[in-house]
């Protein structure tokens, strides 16, 4: 009789903890030499991209949607806007610039400048956000999208990680540091 209890109690504690890690699981790593991906977002909101006539790759569409990855970085780690690449409905888009998750400005700068997330720190300093603009034509609708995020750099693992992005119309993206610990990945 004791062993029958006993081991409901443990089919029930497999049970939570099963369906709890799946609840809870609203980040994706991206290995020890980076960190992980906390949230990502598309919208249609206009966004301010500053020297965007300087980047290489076509990012003028017309009908543009900005999709913002944030990552909350390992210490002394460092992100470049070449590193990763973001695969929508089998369109790869490059990013477009990346920034501190402590600036309080909204708008972006074009570039191709590595940052570095601190040795020490709070949870704050060590947010960065990589913007990507796509093309909304090719943006399948609904509120969360597949998408991949890919590694160019040889010595990384995994070189894909696949995730999806939350679709949030035209609303702003959410402030890095209102993004809690264990992220807003659906």
């Amino acid at each position: 009789m004791k062993i029958n209890f006993f081991i409901k109690i443990c089919i029930c504690a497999f049970i939570l903890t099963a369906g709890s890690s799946r609840i809870m699981a609203k980040t994706v790593s991206l290995g020890f030499q980076v960190g992980d991906i906390v949230a990502a977002e598309c919208t249609s909101a206009p966004i301010a991209v500053w020297a965007k006539e300087q980047f290489p790759y076509p990012c003028n569409f017309s009908s543009p949607r900005y999709v913002a990855i944030v990552l909350k970085m390992y210490p002394a780690r460092t992100i470049n806007p070449v590193d990763y690449t973001l695969k929508i409905n089998n369109q790869t888009y490059n990013c477009i610039a990346i920034k501190s998750g402590i600036e309080q400005d909204t708008s972006f700068t074009c570039g191709s400048s590595t940052l570095s997330a601190p040795q020490l720190g709070n949870a704050q300093q060590h947010m960065f956000i990589l913007l990507y603009i796509a093309d909304g034509k090719k943006i399948p609708s609904g509120s969360s999208i597949p998408a991949v995020f890919e590694c160019k750099l040889a010595n990384r693992q995994p070189r894909q990680i696949r995730f999806n992005i939350s679709n949030i119309g035209n609303k702003n993206f959410t402030p890095a540091g209102n993004i809690p610990a264990a992220g807003l990945l659906k």
